[in-house]
């Protein structure tokens, strides 16, 4: 396709026109190749438009179509304009408020507060929709202007006001589409703030416990933009809390975490460390009496038709640590503590029933008295042994 030859400006302009509701592009035919200039050569009398500049006339012309259709379109709908509105509202509606309603609700003391006096313009009435609103609930049942007054509107009189009130309540409706309206800036709640920090640290540390409670706005909530200010003094909470939280950080090698408690000093580090090692014992299954059951299991694999399996298939058939396992079973079957607690604890191992007996429900029970008695008997007794 050939580059867009424009003989000069005014050319251009005379071939991309603009109307209101169209746009016209007519590109001049392409001059022969023989009477083109130079590419390097810059004539003011001829000028090739590249494409990129071809794009953006072609832009501009289709950005004027796009408006000059809406605006078309609007007045195609038989949408009220903003001028219709302001006509009827000098013709209509300033009549009818001066026959009707001026007579209470205006001067310096209206009745029930309400001066209508005050609009005598478009603007002025599209700045107080609430007002007009509450119009028209009273216009609508026919409330006002009441029985006992000096005059009463014809029907026509108070539907051409009806009217007037629900197209401006339109209009307004189209124009703020999608638009909430004005949204305040605001901070965390305290409830939020104590959460926000507990996902991103792990740690429930609650930085805002020291904080002033939550002030409620008319409505009850204490979430809204309106009652979730700042102040100086609760910006110097914030920082507070936020030298409280770093007082939780706790470098690793290859990275950081945070400590339930303030990490600053090395007794609280070894602290730290001191549960990290027992909350890692904690989360292992050492029910004992699995242990146990698992140890007879072994020792009688034979009968149960087992005469081959090992502590670690024992312990992965159970649900139990093979390590730990092994070091049950050798402390059960261990004959050279002749005193101490192990004697008591080996003595109800021996005392469990063999599979022969066909009492499983008594091994269960052996197992959880060996339980019972490892975990109800002092610490001292087995770290003596």
């Amino acid at each position: 396709m050939p580059p867009l030859v424009y003989r000069d400006r005014a050319v251009i302009a005379k071939q991309c026109t603009v109307h209101y509701d169209r746009t016209v592009l007519e590109p001049h035919p392409p001059a022969p190749l023989s009477r083109l200039p130079p590419r390097n050569c810059m004539s003011p009398s001829r000028q090739v438009l590249s494409p990129s500049a071809a794009l953006v006339c072609v832009g501009l012309a289709t950005v004027s179509l796009i408006l000059g259709v809406a605006g078309t379109n609007a007045s195609d709908r038989g949408e009220p304009a903003g001028d219709a509105l302001a006509v009827a509202f000098t013709k209509s509606v300033q009549p009818f408020l001066k026959a009707n309603c001026l007579t209470c609700h205006a001067d310096k003391e209206p009745e029930a507060e309400l001066d209508l006096s005050k609009y005598t313009s478009l603007g002025e009435a599209t700045g107080a929709l609430g007002t007009w609103e509450l119009i028209l609930e009273r216009l609508a049942a026919g409330e006002m202007p009441p029985e006992d007054a000096d005059r009463q509107p014809s029907a026509k009189e108070r539907q051409a006001a009806i009217d007037w009130i629900k197209a401006l309540r339109k209009r307004e409706a189209e124009r703020s589409a999608g638009n909430p309206g004005r949204v305040l800036a605001r901070r965390l709640s305290n409830a939020e703030f104590n959460y926000t920090v507990r996902d991103l640290t792990g740690v429930d540390i609650q930085p805002a416990k020291e904080f002033p409670v939550d002030p409620a706005n008319e409505a009850g909530f204490d979430n809204t933009g309106d009652s979730l200010t700042m102040t100086p003094a609760l910006l110097q909470k914030y920082l507070d809390a936020a030298r409280s939280v770093a007082a939780h950080l706790v470098l690793r090698p290859e990275e950081f975490t945070f400590a339930p408690h303030p990490a600053i000093t090395d007794t609280d580090r070894d602290k730290y460390c001191v549960r990290r090692i027992i909350d890692f014992y904690q989360r292992q299954p050492t029910g004992y009496a699995d242990y146990f059951q698992a140890a007879w299991r072994y020792k009688h694999r034979v009968a149960l038709g087992q005469p081959t399996a090992t502590l670690e298939q024992i312990a992965e058939e159970d649900g139990v640590s093979a390590k730990y396992l092994a070091t049950v079973w050798a402390q059960l079957s261990d004959e050279e503590h002749p005193v101490g607690p192990l004697v008591r604890l080996q003595s109800l191992w021996q005392a469990l029933p063999s599979p022969e007996s066909s009492e499983l429900a008594a091994v269960r029970s052996g197992c959880e008295a060996m339980r019972d008695y490892v975990t109800e008997a002092p610490c001292e007794a087995f770290q003596a042994v």
